[in-house]
């Protein structure tokens, strides 16, 4: 379905909408969680052996927000979680971009916007995340974050991007025949 023609269709765009906006409040639900209700570290414990994340990962070291991130320092299974925590910000953000460029497709002429105003929603959505994490008991904000964010937000819009590319050859494939 070409997204312009979509745009005429006020059901479809509404629904483009309520998705971003539903995606916006599952991040809004996530940070207001305490650390304590979100913590992975049983369960990894339970699923992955310690050994194992020691035999393969022992070497790796770095520091994140002033904190060493190893296994090491941090345990086995605060050590993925860590990772899991990161993945997560990284694709939230990645698919509420996805979902905002789906949704503003049809309504936006410029691709310069197309490209531009889901980065910058998803880079002001995630500040204001993590300052909404300062007043969440267990929860600590980092700039950090917002990086890992504003990075899944532009990995969204690429990703949105390269299928409307694909999208659009297919089409002019089918036409063409």
């Amino acid at each position: 379905m070409n997204p312009r023609s979509s745009a005429r269709k006020p059901g479809i765009r509404w629904l483009r909408f309520f998705l971003v906006f539903a995606w916006m409040g599952m991040i809004f639900y996530s940070s207001s969680q305490p650390y304590h209700k979100q913590n992975l570290q049983p369960e990894i414990h339970r699923w992955l052996p310690d050994q194992v994340v020691e035999n393969h990962f022992s070497e790796i070291r770095f520091s994140y927000a002033g904190k060493e991130i190893s296994v090491d320092a941090l345990g086995a299974p605060a050590f993925v979680e860590f990772f899991i925590r990161k993945g997560a910000h990284f694709g939230a953000y990645a698919g509420l971009a996805l979902l905002l460029s789906w949704a503003i497709a049809p309504l936006v002429r410029s691709r310069f916007v197309l490209l531009l105003l889901p980065v910058a929603v998803g880079l002001a959505y995630a500040a204001s995340d993590e300052i909404h994490q300062y007043f969440t008991g267990d929860r600590t904000p980092l700039v950090q974050d917002v990086l890992i964010d504003g990075t899944g937000a532009l990995a969204g819009v690429l990703l949105y991007t390269l299928g409307s590319i694909i999208a659009q050859a297919r089409r002019r494939r089918r036409t063409a025949r």
